[in-house]
């Protein structure tokens, strides 16, 4: 006899940005589509290393969406695209344990016409207690710079080991490793994991060095006189 699929929770992520710097406003809007209801969500954004939590007045039922609002201080930040980090929690019913999360993030474009320096990809893996995570990392501004690498599970997974720093070539790609822990994760099921790459200390201030001179550049351009 089949064995009746049990209702699930199925969270999809959007938001936009609200203001820019110096105090950045994000709108993230939360979606279930499942069909099955989540009961006490909150939501964690991250930004910079600064964190958020927001928690939803009311459940999110099946079909049905909300959306929280978060604020940060960044100061100053030169043009570019940063990852909001996101971390939603639930329960899906009222048995004590009974809690999931999923993880989530958003690019939020800050400035005029920001340009990614590194793409990256991650393909999917297998897990059975510790996997290895091949990220695919390339220069999308024909430039060399320094990365660093963090990766972000949830509930019942875990990131395992340091977060790697990585010189990416100005030509051609390379491959860095990171790797994710099982720990009360159910089997099987599909969990989805963020990778996030920031630029290292010395490459962001070098990466802002030449978006400031290539902005003084433009400024100090004369246009060429009209023609006859």
């Amino acid at each position: 006899m089949a064995v009746p699929a049990r209702a699930e929770v199925r969270l999809q992520t959007a938001g936009a940005v609200e203001s820019g710097p110096p105090r950045v406003q994000v709108r993230v809007d939360l979606a279930n589509l499942g069909d099955a209801a989540a009961h006490g969500v909150t939501i964690e954004a991250e930004l910079l290393g600064q964190r958020q939590l927001s928690r939803l007045e009311e459940d999110l039922p099946a079909q049905v969406g909300g959306n929280a609002t978060f604020s940060f201080d960044v100061g100053a930040l030169a043009p570019g695209v940063y990852p909001l980090a996101l971390h939603v929690k639930y329960a899906r019913s009222s048995a004590a344990g009974d809690t999931a999360s999923q993880r989530g993030y958003l690019l939020l474009a800050l400035g005029a016409s920001p340009r990614s320096a590194v793409r990256l990809t991650v393909p999917e893996v297998r897990l059975d207690t510790l996997a290895r995570v091949p990220v695919r990392l390339e220069s999308a501004d024909m430039r060399p710079h320094r990365v660093r690498l963090r990766m972000l599970a949830p509930l019942g997974l875990q990131a395992f080991g340091p977060e790697p720093e990585v010189s990416v070539p100005q030509f051609g790609s390379v491959t860095a490793e990171m790797k994710v822990l099982r720990g009360g994760a159910p089997r099987p099921s599909m969990q989805g994991l963020v990778v996030l790459l920031m630029l290292a200390a010395a490459g962001y201030q070098e990466h802002r060095r030449r978006r400031e001179r290539r902005a003084q550049t433009a400024e100090g351009a004369e246009s060429p006189p009209p023609a006859p």
